[in-house]
């Protein structure tokens, strides 16, 4: 007695591909990397297991920056996107007519780029420009500043009396004071940031130091 068997097996394979940005939530799990290998059992037409494969692409965007030009140019570091730069201080306002890869500030504070590549955008952080309209020289005198980096305090030694203004990087005068040869001078109820110094001698000479305190 001879059988023939007739069999159909209702079950189906199939790829799911996603594009996305930074990450993706898919079957309940979040994807921040390209993937080719997750799957998920669904039910098909037929009520047999359906097999499907995530085939994931994640494009992930450079933002990172880097400063030249005396530390008021910043540039994005990736090439070949679309960039609009905003002032992170004045609530991340656009920068008017600033498309470029790169931004030379017209005045000290805090900016970023917001970077558009590949269909996605992202922002870097905000980069603060310190020394737009300051020069720093040290005069024809002799003149030590330390510690610096700071976290307390500052101590000047200079030759004789002199006056010293320490300012933001706003330009306000946040401590005012007089020395004589050695100082040493409290940063205590600073926050942490840059400041510039200048020290003034009695002959006139203007000395402008960068410090910083942590």
């Amino acid at each position: 007695s001879l059988v023939t068997l007739d069999l159909t097996i209702n079950n189906n394979t199939g790829i799911d591909a996603q594009t996305a940005c930074d990450s993706l939530v898919w079957n309940g799990i979040t994807y921040t990397a390209s993937n080719n290998t997750a799957l998920d059992t669904l039910t098909n037409a037929a009520g047999c297991d359906s097999v499907i494969t995530l085939d994931l692409t994640i494009n992930t965007i450079d933002v990172t920056t880097t400063l030249s030009n005396g530390g008021v140019t910043i540039s994005a570091n990736l090439t070949g996107a679309s960039y609009q730069w905003i002032d992170c201080i004045n609530g991340n306002a656009i920068i008017s007519g600033e498309n470029n890869q790169s931004y030379i500030a017209t005045s000290n504070g805090e900016y970023a780029v917001i970077i558009t590549a590949n269909s996605c955008s992202d922002t870097s952080i905000c980069v603060a420009i310190v020394g737009v309209g300051i020069e720093l020289f040290s005069g024809n005198k002799s003149i030590k500043i330390y510690p610096n980096p700071t976290s307390d305090y500052i101590t000047i030694e200079n030759e004789g009396v002199y006056n010293y203004i320490i300012k933001s990087i706003y330009g306000s005068e946040v401590i005012i004071g007089k020395g004589n040869n050695k100082e040493t001078v409290s940063l205590e109820k600073l926050a942490k940031g840059t400041y510039f110094i200048s020290v003034i001698n009695k002959d006139e000479t203007i000395q402008i130091i960068k410090i910083v305190k942590e």
